[in-house]
Order: C-alpha cells, then structure tokens, then sequence
C-alpha cells in the first residue's frame, strides 16, 4: 500500500501539476511518445470553431460564426457550455473578465449537451489544473478550438491557403478569439491546415510556441489536424521524418495519425534517440497532455473497466466438455450423417438445434419452423440411443408429434447467450430446473394468436410449465460427470435418486421457505393456473432486478451510459419476430419482471417523485422501457404492423407495463415502430403527450427507434425533410393552387395565369476544400432560371448559400425580393415562417456582401468600403 502511495500521480488528492511531474518522471520514452500519438477514433467530439470567415470564397465558410472578430469572440461561449464554467480564481496568464453577451448561446449549448450525453460516454472531462473540485466528469466534454491560426482569411479564400497579413493584423482579427477561449479554460487546440506569410501552421514555432504558449499562456496540449504533418511535404507524406521534425519542434504537442502511426512512431523515436528533438521538447508535449488527463479525472474515472468482464461465458459444448469425466468420450459432430452411428456404439446423444440470429423484422415468420434443418437432424438419430434435445429459439417453434416422439427429452433453454453452463447445470442435475413458461406453447401453428385466457385453450404446453428433472434423470447423465462434480452435487441430498426417500424430504423441506411450502400444499384447477395465480413461484422480480445490476456493470463496463432495455411489450403471437425481447405474453408476468429497472439504475429513494427519472451513481446505466406501445399485439404477429384493439384493452393489457416501468424512475421511453389502430406510434400525439406524458405523468425523454423517422412514409426516407415547396404547400389555404418546376421554362407560363413566384435557388452541397471559388456564382445557372419568371410574374427569390455571392444588378433589378436563408438544412419551414408573416424577420448579415468579386476580400472596417449589403443589413417584414 506503501509503495502505491508513493506514486504521487495516484493520488487524486495531491496537486495536478505534482501528478504531472510525478508520472512524467517515471515514463520511458515509448510511453511519452505514445501519449503523443492519437489515431483514428469512430466518436467526433464536438469544438469551438474559432476561424474567422474574412472571405467567402473560402470553402469552409459555414463553420465560421463570422467575418467579425466580437462576434466570434462572443460565441466562444460555447467553450464553458462544453467543458463547464471555470471558477472565478482559475489561474490564466492574461486576466480577462469573459463576456456575457453570448450566454443565451452557452445555454442552449449546455441543454444540447445534455441531451448529446446521454448516448455518448464522456472522452476526457476538463478544465485545467484547480477546476476538479467543482467538475462534473459524466456532464463535459474538452473542448478544442480550432483552427490557430488565421485558416479564415486565407488568400482568396483558398482552403488550406496562405493568410497574408501582417502580425498585428493576425492578432487583432484572427488570434483574439482564442484569448476568449484561453481565459476559458479550453484544454485544447488544433493548429491550421494553412499558412501565415508562407509557414505552414504545423511548421510555425513563432506561433505555436513563442505566442501561443508563452504569450498567451496556454497550459492545455495543441494538436494538428487530420494527416496535418503529411501535408508539410510534397507529395502530402513524401518526406515524413523532416515533417515529423519540423511539426514537434514548431510546437505540436499530439499528433493525429490515423493510419500511419506505426511510421510516426518509428520516426520520432529515431529523431529523440539521434539528438534531433532534444528529451526537454517531448516532456513539455507530455506534460501538457497529462495536465489535461488529470485534470479530466481520466485517472479516477476511466472510460471503461475491464475487470467488470472477468468472464466471457461457455458454449453448451464447452460446458458439456469441462462437466464429463475422463473416463466418457465426447464426440462432436456439426452436421452428423448416418454414417456417424455406424462406426460407434453411444450411450446416449444430446442434439442442439434452433433458430438462427435474427432481430425484428427479420425474425418474423409464418411457420416458426426449427431453422438449419433441426428437426432432420434429430431424425437422424437412431432410435435405439436416448435422445436429448437443447432446443434454442426466442420463442415457442413448431414440434410436430412424430419429433416429439422420437427425442426422450425436450430442454427449451431460450436464449442463454454466453452461459452454455447454465443448460448443463440442470440437465446434469447441479440445480433443478425451475424456468417457467412465459408464453403458451401451442400445438398448431393455425392456433395463432393463442392465450392462456382463451376459451378454447389447448396448448402443447401452457403457459407456466416447467420441466421436472425426473424427466431426464432416466437418461442417466449425471453417471459421466467428473468425480469431484458428482460428490458436489451429491451434497444436496435430495437430488440424489439412489438416497432414502425420508432423507431426501428432510433434506429439501430444510431448505424451503415458507412461501415454498405452502405452493406445495395448495392445488388449483388447470384453467385457472395463470401467471398471476402462481406468481410467488413463476415470476422471481428479485432474480431480474439483479440481471439488471450486472447488465449495469457489464455496460458501464463497455463505455456506455445507457442501455436500450427493458422490452416490456407483452407478446401476444410468437408469430412476431420480436417475441424473444418479451417476457411474456401475460401483462402481470410482465408487470413483475420491469423489477430489472431498479436493477439497471439503481433504487429510487423514498419519496422520489413519480414520473420523474432516477439514476442511482457509476455503477447504473440509463434504461428505456420499450417499444411504446402495443408492438407485441399486431394483427398476425407482423413487425412493425398494426395493434387493433379499443383504447381500454391497449391500456389493460400493453400500457399497464410502462406504469411500473415510470413508477421506478425509468430515465427514457422509446417509440414502436408499430401502428395502433392504423395512426403510427411515431406520430401519435394522444399515446406519446396525451397519455404517457400527461395522464402517466412520464417525465424523462421520449426517443424514437433506429431510423423510425424514416418509417413514417412510403418509400422509407421520401419524405424526411421539411423542404421549402413542402413548408409552402402546408402553409397555403386549400384556395391556392401550387404549382411546383424543378426546371421551368417558357412553355410553363404559356395558358397560366400565375399570382406569384417563389424561386428557390443556391449553392450545391460541398466541404472544405471542394467549397473553395474564385467566381462565387450561383450554381445551376441559377440567375438565369430566377431572371425567366421574374420576367414573367412578381418573383421572389429564396437564396440558399453559406456566404455571398455574385448578384449582378441587372438580376437584381428583375427580382421584387431576395431572401438570403443562408443553409437551412431540413428546416424549410422556418422560411416560410418569415416570408409568410409569421415571424419577423431578425437575421443580420454576419459578413460583407459584396458589389464585385473585384473587391475580395472585403469587410467592414475598410475606408474604400462599398458593399452590396453591408455587415449586420437585415430585411424588414
């Protein structure tokens, strides 16, 4: 314990930058080069983007906030609303006081997180060095700003081109934001693609070092960009040594090498091991990350635990393997053939057979038949050797009487998943069987959809059954465990068939409860044996609480925060290809097992408000009763069908899970794919607000399924968007005729008689570079189309773009309005909102439009200024 507590940076008490001194002493060279690598990772991590838009030909005009430098310095905000609100004494070289003027943005931010959060665990959690005593580590994120320095006012707005300013021009306008990001705490920065005056960013030591760090004071790690020291060579990665040399010694402290980590590793150790990159530059980089590290709880609180996953489970064949003696033989076969039995003599033969993978809809099946041939293959076994089948299926699967005669024994061991030693901890006699039946077993699948409640029940096996072990005990296994095993399972007396029946019945009835013995005292006539009847022993609530526990641990484990379970639909027709999510075709049994709530996160004090979620600590995940509602009850069992039944029996029999579900503080509730009574669950505002919102009094989050959205039209996806032409259609009285032209012409005018037009038109989608223009005209010969109707009938014109563009003035002359809707994305509506009345217009430019492209680059502040519309214009209504 001594020596552990020597390591200085264990101690989550201690000082980070003791920490950091600490453990930086103690790494070798490979370990400190390796926390300067970062490869690829699938998970993006939201940042600040701080580029200053100077000059819309620049492909990456979209991501500035704007051409002004107080505008992107106010919307620095989001920083805190990432990484959190740095205390008042958080130590910073230069002593600013952060605006507020962008705190509606940093709150909507915060809300947005939160509701980011819940589906992505956190990847570091800053901010620096003092801020761990006030730091939520489960509710932020680092923040990177990016990209220093200057990437926005590139010549011609050419991505990943040269910014030729002078130093006190890059200062004023470009560098200031990350003053702002600075005082912050911002953890990290992301050098530029680009250039100043020549130099490459990556390559820059003035601006890296001598002002970033020691100027500005910047205490967090600075990263390239993607393949950023790649591009220091060209061909990009011709000469990567020197680009590695030249990048660490400018400044760069990780490295992202998606790929070619390998490479990088080799180089930079060669480069430190020669003398080239002095031991002092790689402990500052290291330095650096590791205060981040720290100061994120990265030690304490890792992203996933391992040690939770200590066991990884057996096949049924494993299991069966560790439990025989040495004296059995074991012959495995995968596709036995005749010739198999000719060439021993067997004992006995245990067939496993089943369904295969599947989920949802693809599990759906008119015949539930035993796939991959099964029910052939246990034919195939002669007669003559005792026959055990291990029948693995989610669900109750066809079994025709000639099968059921020709096997001694039928396990239905469900789905065990990784514990193949649970089915042969009972067939081996260890434990009793005492699994239950959780759905009638029928006999026919022409008596689909079959209920225990049903007048004319006549099932293969009800609902409740169980198998007695005496039914396979004749097979005699137990005879080919190991020694040791047996004498294990000879401790429990009362299993042991060759024991004194008196000691047998002494021995169990000590091990009894009360609740126990009187099940054995009491019996009840078969029609009336339902799972509500027989509870106390069918339904143990205890035993899926505690399933919930280690599904908790095992997640968190994996990284996660949340868990998309428990299905709580009651499956009414084994037909549904989704029955193996369900617990039960019985609502009460249902009713008992969303006990697993608790278990997945964790048990509501006494006196928590009903309705409103509840998460216990670390060790808990979020869990998400589903699919609301009715999904287990569609016509024929069909996934994603249709529930017809009235309201009142939709409530009795599907809705009644959910209340037990929110009366323990389930965090989330998700949507069904399915109809209910022809309206799409997705869409039902009665069932989503009126009922589990409002009457249940739900106060978590409702979240659709996978791609749900897509699923409310026909072809999936084709009506997705809230495009501008469908805002306008729902917009217009039934009085109105619309009259939509992908590409009008002449002839569309001819025997029209028009009120109106509304021209859409605008720049086609691109990224980064692919955006970079010198001509900035509008795309699609745009101005043409606009020009044809607006000679024809009062045109407004509906400018989609992510920067200005060249709107010459006899275009300009021609049209009655223009509306710059900047990128809208699926929010068309909110454009008809403003040109319709009913919202005013509040958007102002956030850059200089200009007359020319001549002018390039142009921005307010300049004495030969003569924009087309100046910064900040705005339309009225």
């Amino acid at each position: 314990m001594s020596k552990t507590m020597n390591c200085i940076y264990k101690d989550p008490n201690a000082p980070i930058e003791a920490r950091v001194k600490d453990l930086l002493s103690l790494m070798t060279l490979e370990e400190k080069v390796g926390q300067m690598t970062q490869i690829e990772r699938s998970v993006a991590t939201p940042s600040a983007i701080k580029d200053l838009s100077i000059d819309p030909r620049w492909g990456r005009s979209y991501e500035s906030f704007g051409e002004d430098t107080q505008i992107v310095k106010m919307m620095t905000s989001m920083v805190t609303g990432l990484q959190g609100q740095a205390p008042q004494e958080h130590p910073s070289v230069i002593t600013l006081i952060p605006t507020t003027s962008g705190s509606l943005f940093d709150k909507k931010f915060k809300l947005l997180y939160r509701m980011i959060s819940v589906f992505f665990e956190v990847l570091f959690v800053p901010l620096l060095a003092q801020l761990m005593s006030i730091f939520n580590f489960r509710k932020n994120v680092v923040a990177c700003a990016k990209h220093f320095v200057g990437d926005g006012g590139t010549r011609n707005g050419i991505n990943e081109g040269d910014a030729i300013v002078t130093y006190d021009e890059l200062e004023k306008i470009h560098i200031s934001p990350y003053i702002d990001c600075i005082s912050q705490g911002v953890c990290t920065i992301m050098a530029s693609y680009s250039s100043w005056n020549g130099v490459k960013l990556h390559d820059s030591n003035f601006l890296l070092t001598e002002i970033l760090k020691e100027k500005l004071g910047f205490k967090g790690f600075i990263i390239s960009d993607s393949e950023g020291l790649d591009r220091l060579s060209t061909p990009h990665g011709s000469d990567y040594r020197q680009s590695v040399l030249s990048a660490i010694s400018a400044g760069i402290d990780m490295v992202m090498v998606p790929f070619r980590f390998k490479l990088f590793l080799e180089d930079l150790m060669h480069l430190v091991e020669s003398g080239k990159i002095p031991m002092a530059r790689i402990d500052d980089a290291v330095e650096r990350i590791l205060r981040v590290k720290f100061a994120s709880g990265l030690f304490e609180h890792p992203l996933s635990d391992g040690s939770l996953l200590d066991t990884v489970g057996t096949t049924i064949l494993d299991a069966l393997k560790e439990i025989v003696g040495d004296e059995t033989e074991l012959i495995y076969e995968e596709d036995p053939s005749p010739t198999t039995f000719l060439e021993k003599n067997y004992s006995f033969a245990i067939v496993v057979i089943g369904e295969g993978p599947y989920a949802e809809f693809g599990g759906d099946s008119t015949e539930l038949k035993i796939h991959f041939n099964g029910a052939e293959l246990l034919n195939m076994v002669p007669s003559e050797v005792p026959t055990l089948a291990v029948l693995i299926s989610g669900r109750p699967l066809a079994l025709e009487p000639r099968l059921l005669e020709k096997m001694d024994a039928l396990v239905a061991a469900w789905l065990p998943g990784t514990e193949g030693g649970g089915v042969i901890d009972v067939i081996f006699g260890d434990h009793e069987f005492q699994g239950r039946l959780p759905i009638t077993w029928f006999k026919s699948v022409h008596q689909l959809p079959m209920h225990a409640e049903d007048s004319s029940y006549d099932p293969l096996f009800p609902i409740g059954f169980v198998v007695s072990s005496q039914i396979i005990r004749h097979l005699k296994l137990a005879a080919y465990r190991t020694k040791l095993d047996f004498q294990i399972a000879m401790d429990c007396i009362y299993k042991d068939p060759n024991a004194p029946i008196e000691a047998r019945v002494k021995d169990l009835l000590s091990r009894m409860t009360l609740l126990e013995k009187i099940g054995q005292m009491t019996q009840i006539e078969r029609s009336v044996a339902t799972p509500s009847a027989i509870k106390d022993r069918f339904i143990d609530a205890d035993l899926s609480r505690k399933i919930g526990e280690v599904t908790a641990l095992e997640t968190r484990a994996s990284g996660a925060q949340y868990a998309f379970s428990p299905c709580v639909a009651v499956s009414r027709d084994p037909r549904w290809g989704r029955s193996y999510e369900s617990y039960s075709e019985n609502t009460e049994l249902v009713r008992k097992m969303t006990s697993i709530v608790t278990g997945l996160q964790g048990q509501p004090p006494e006196g928590h408000p009903n309705g409103y979620p509840f998460l216990a600590g670390r060790n808990n995940v979020l869990a998400s009763a589903k699919h609301f509602v009715g999904d287990g009850g569609t016509e024929n069992g069909k996934n994603e069908g249709n529930t017809i039944t009235s309201y009142d029996e939709l409530e009795q029999i599907h809705l009644a899970p959910y209340l037990d579900c929110i009366s323990q503080g389930v965090c989330t509730v998700m949507a069904s794919y399915s109809s209910w009574n022809g309206s799409k669950l997705h869409t039902d505002h009665f069932l989503l607000t009126e009922v589990l919102k409002n009457k249940l009094g739900f106060k978590g989050f409702v979240i659709s399924d996978w791609e749900a959205l897509d699923r409310l039209y026909v072809p999936h996806g084709s009506n997705y968007r809230t495009t501008i032409l469908d805002a306008i259609k729902e917009v217009v009285d039934d009085k109105t005729e619309v009259i939509y032209e992908l590409n009008p012409s002449e002839e569309t005018f001819s025997g029209q008689d028009f009120s109106f037009a509304i021209v859409a038109i605008g720049e086609a989608p691109y990224v980064e570079s692919g955006g970079d223009d010198p001509e900035l005209k509008i795309p699609f010969n745009g101005a043409e189309l606009a020009s044809l109707v607006a000679n024809k009938v009062p045109t407004l014109v509906i400018l989609v773009t992510g920067r200005p563009l060249v709107l010459e003035p006899s275009f300009l002359e021609k049209i009655d309005g223009l509306v710059v809707a900047w990128l809208p994305g699926t929010e068309g509506k909110g454009i008809t909102d403003v040109i319709f009345g009913d919202y005013p217009f509040q958007g102002l430019l956030p850059m200089t439009w200009f007359r020319s492209i001549d002018q390039l680059p142009v921005h307010a502040g300049q004495n030969s200024l003569d924009p087309l519309f100046p910064f900040g214009f705005g339309l009225t209504s």
